[in-house]
């Protein structure tokens, strides 16, 4: 019996990927480390990102915001992305000592 039919493909996926890049990025905590320390408000989805300050200006916009969620392989990578360019423009505009620790994985 092949030994990779024992395991799905994506269970494998996720291994080689945490076994590269070690834990997961913890997006919640990061979005309330900004929230908290920046008064930012942060709208995010696969179809768009919208950061307000505490004055209701908007600071940060990517895409059209919908409270979506994002379904299928297509969706979810446009969400990453969104993300990742996210956390690139907040390392500059409003980092905190959380995002300060993944600095290092947000360069590419």
């Amino acid at each position: 019996m092949n030994k990779l039919a024992m395991f799905p493909p994506k269970s494998i996926a996720y291994g080689v990927n945490d076994a590269l890049h070690g834990d997961r990025i913890n997006m919640p905590d990061l979005y309330r480390s900004i929230e908290k320390e920046h008064g930012m408000k942060i709208l995010s989805s696969h179809t768009g990102f919208k950061v307000t300050n505490r004055s209701g200006e908007v600071v940060y916009l990517d895409g059209t915001y919908t409270p979506s969620k994002a379904r299928g392989t297509e969706q979810c990578g446009e969400y990453r992305l969104r993300m990742f360019k996210f956390l690139r423009w907040a390392m500059v505009h409003a980092s905190t000592d959380a995002m300060r620790a993944i600095e290092g994985r947000l360069k590419v």
